[in-house]
């Protein structure tokens, strides 16, 4: 899982009022004045029978009759749309009889097949909401201090990316912004492009800079191919195989490359931390799947 989805499901977990005021700028009318969401355990032990527990980002109730259910995408992700419908019917069974909605929240615009706002499978279809963050002026998040901290992957034409930094920082140091909202802030910075933007902007602000520990979107900050691989180096240094194959998958796919299951497997059944690491600096340049596994045959 990326940086973007763990910045912020902690944050809507923790402060779902943040979150609420930014779906009331980017998607006005989505919820009822005055209502504040009411974040549900996305883990419910008692719902018996139903498929395995969600993982999904948010899920609040609003009101008495609603609920509202928000996936945040920092990256591309192949898998999006079957996950976000099992998500979303996951939940109508859940919280039968209130009625669910889904968003989905977008840094940049992702290709078509990802991002649809009517989904068919089978005789089912589920209507998602998607709002790109690129596409929202970032003075529009300006406005509020609690909102600030998605303004970092905003629209800066009007302000300057420069600008925007130093007014985010500023805006968050005087609302006195929670821990997960500067992390929110920082990944969201990351993602766009923005990292050391924001991390002058931190310092000018006397704030200590947060390094965030995503390797896909911190190496294509700061040159793809040393962020990844230094990243890469430290999850193999704790162990983390695992971490390291997924790491890989999030990589070609950020790329816009196509992964098929056959690359999957070939991933999946490696054990060798060296052919792994040489895999990952091959896939920040490749310019296929291919390519990478070049000498595996």
């Amino acid at each position: 899982m990326a940086s973007s989805d763990r910045a912020f499901r902690a944050l809507a977990q923790a402060e779902p009022d943040t979150v609420a005021r930014l779906l009331r700028v980017v998607a006005p009318g989505l919820l009822p004045p005055n209502v504040s969401l009411e974040a549900a355990d996305v883990d419910d032990s008692h719902a018996h029978g139903l498929p395995p527990a969600l993982d999904a980002d948010l899920v609040a109730r609003v009101g008495e009759e609603d609920v509202l259910h928000v996936e945040l995408q920092g990256y591309r992700d192949r898998g999006f749309v079957d996950r976000v419908v099992y998500y979303h019917l996951t939940n109508v069974l859940r919280f039968k009889p209130r009625k669910v909605s889904t968003l989905a929240l977008w840094f940049k615009r992702p290709p078509a097949d990802q991002c649809r706002d009517v989904i068919e499978v089978g005789d089912v279809t589920v209507r998602i909401r998607n709002i790109v963050l690129g596409e929202i002026d970032a003075e529009l998040l300006l406005g509020d201090p609690r909102t600030c901290c998605f303004a970092a992957a905003a629209d800066a034409a009007n302000v300057g990316e420069e600008a925007l930094c130093d007014a985010i920082a500023q805006a968050m140091m005087k609302d006195r912004a929670s821990w997960y909202c500067w992390q929110m802030a920082v990944v969201a910075a990351a993602s766009c492009g923005r990292y050391e933007y924001f991390m002058q902007a931190m310092r000018r602000a006397d704030m200590e800079p947060m390094v965030i520990e995503d390797l896909v979107k911190f190496g294509e900050d700061r040159g793809f191919e040393n962020g990844v691989a230094r990243g890469f180096e430290n999850g193999l240094a704790s162990g983390a195989l695992s971490t390291a194959k997924e790491s890989l998958v999030e990589v070609l796919l950020a790329r816009g490359l196509t992964v098929q299951p056959d690359d999957l497997r070939i991933i999946e059944g490696e054990q060798d931390p060296t052919r792994l690491r040489t895999w990952l600096r091959r896939a920040a340049t490749a310019d296929s799947v291919e390519a990478v596994f070049a000498d595996e045959g």
